[in-house]
């Protein structure tokens, strides 16, 4: 009966401590690559907008008409603890650019397709959800290039 009793604790969610995700919904028409700069081994955090050196590709894909996620095992709120400043940034990638070029010249040359620059405000007003293309929900995000 304890086996069972421990089995069933594992396996239930726990809601005290809910996880929180941010979802990139790919709405081009295209597959996109992206990467979520939350440091972690030769991770970057905002203002710093280098790309990292000791990062490299393959990084998590979003296939046209489909969604990305970024699972933190975190809450919203202790997402933006982790960052000394209030801004997480995603860089969007085009495929062909990641298999064509070496990423130290997709590094230097800054090759990308889109970088957001979300605040946790940004991300609570847009229910975790971001888009690329950027589209009439996301104004007032920063992004470069601007739009």
């Amino acid at each position: 009966m304890s086996i069972i009793l421990v089995v069933l604790s594992i396996s239930c969610k726990d809601d005290r401590f809910p996880k929180a995700s941010i979802t990139l919904i790919n709405k081009s028409d295209t597959d996109i690559n992206y990467y979520f700069a939350f440091g972690g081994k030769g991770g970057i955090l905002y203002p710093d907008t280098t790309l990292p050196s000791e990062l490299t590709p393959p990084f998590p894909e979003a296939r046209k008409g489909h969604s990305g996620y970024y699972d933190c095992n975190c809450t919203e709120e202790e997402i933006f603890e982790y960052i000394p400043s209030d801004t997480l940034s995603l860089y969007i990638f085009h495929p062909d650019t990641l298999s064509k070029y070496s990423w130290d010249q997709v590094r230097n040359d800054y090759n990308f397709l889109k970088r957001y620059d979300l605040s946790l405000g940004d991300l609570l007003r847009l229910d975790f959800e971001v888009t690329y293309p950027p589209d009439t929900s996301m104004e007032g995000v920063k992004m470069y290039p601007p739009e």
